[in-house]
């Protein structure tokens, strides 16, 4: 399709990356990866706190304050990422509370049933269930891989999937998911924001008010 066409790196760099995740699925073992990035902390004061504070741009709060800032820029700006959070959120939450209620996180398994201690960055609180799929990686790659297909240059555009990365990998790196977890919260996040994006390029010339913001709004009433 023709509006996929300026977007080929970042799409084809998008897939490899899921390749990636899905045989890292398929070929180690859960458990022993965990492990293996659980040694990672404590090791370095700076990786922690990157991790911990990164962890945030998957938080409500933060997309609402985002969504807030991008009405003053652009409508578009707004409704393509806040349609991709909105459906995003909506499949995460039926598919953690309806479907997979009891799937254990991390720190269930390990305390539990392997007694063994996970190391956490700065006193994390760790969570027991609903592990599946993450919210968080959903919401990362919802606002972050919209801004990416949103930016006009190639550069730009990689750099909000690799912010949607790091989000999305802090959760295992502060054992609240697992790999799988983290791998399905991209895929929803990374579908819907195409869909989003798709329904803009497909309407925004019979909607000329969404290339313009409020402030333009406020000062014609003015």
């Amino acid at each position: 399709m023709k509006i996929f066409k300026e977007k080929i790196l970042l799409l084809s760099t998008t897939i490899l990356l899921i390749a990636l995740a899905f045989l890292i699925l398929n070929t180690a073992n859960p458990i022993q990866f965990h492990r293996t990035i659980n040694s990672w902390v404590g090791k370095s004061q700076g990786l922690d706190n990157f991790f911990y504070y990164i962890d945030k741009l998957g938080e409500g709060a933060m997309a609402l304050v985002v969504l807030a800032i991008l009405l003053f820029m652009r409508f578009s700006y707004f409704l393509i990422p806040a349609l991709a959070l909105l459906f995003s959120s909506i499949t995460v939450n039926v598919l953690k509370y309806w479907f997979f209620p009891d799937a254990p996180r991390p720190w269930y398994i390990f305390q539990w049933i392997l007694h063994e201690p996970l190391k956490t960055v700065h006193d994390t609180e760790l969570m027991i269930l609903r592990s599946f799929p993450s919210g968080h990686a959903a919401q990362c790659f919802a606002l972050f891989f919209s801004f990416s297909l949103i930016a006009k240059n190639k550069v730009v555009s990689l750099f909000w999937l690799l912010l949607a990365c790091l989000g999305a990998f802090s959760r295992v790196y502060l054992s609240q998911h697992w790999w799988k977890d983290i791998t399905a919260g991209a895929c929803i996040g990374i579908f819907f924001s195409i869909l989003a994006w798709m329904l803009y390029q497909f309407k925004k010339t019979s909607l000329p008010w969404i290339e313009k913001s409020v402030l333009d709004f406020i000062m014609k009433r003015k």
